[in-house]
């Protein structure tokens, strides 16, 4: 087998061809890997921003949690508060009735007649 001139070119040419293929593939892997890259710091970026909100609201549900703690508080002791004033409304409601009532004063004009004396009559 010989080596003619016109062989060899197009052998050259060949191989010349494929490094191009080899040289654009490497050159596309590369652009690839580098959005890979990018990609994978943004995946990186949302896994903390995902924690980060997380952490939030399970704050949010303790402060909940606090909040509706305190509301129950704060209505136990407006109940106590009103049975207090329910208490305290019942012990003058007497005082009351009996100012209302209208107490029988003694004659104005004094008929000469002792006050007991008058009452007998």
């Amino acid at each position: 087998m010989y080596v003619t001139r016109q062989n060899m070119a197009n052998v050259v040419a060949t191989v010349s061809k494929q490094l191009e293929n080899v040289h654009e593939t490497l050159a596309y892997k590369k652009a690839f890997s580098k959005k890979l890259e990018n990609l994978d710091f943004k995946v990186e970026e949302q896994k903390e921003i995902t924690q980060l909100i997380a952490n939030d609201v399970n704050e949010v549900k303790s402060n909940l949690s606090q909040i509706g703690f305190a509301v129950e508080l704060i209505h136990q002791m407006v109940s106590g508060l009103e049975g207090k004033v329910d208490l305290i409304e019942s012990k003058q409601d007497p005082p009351l009735e009996r100012q209302n009532t209208v107490i029988p004063q003694p004659e104005q004009q004094n008929s000469g007649i002792p006050l007991l004396e008058r009452q007998k009559h």
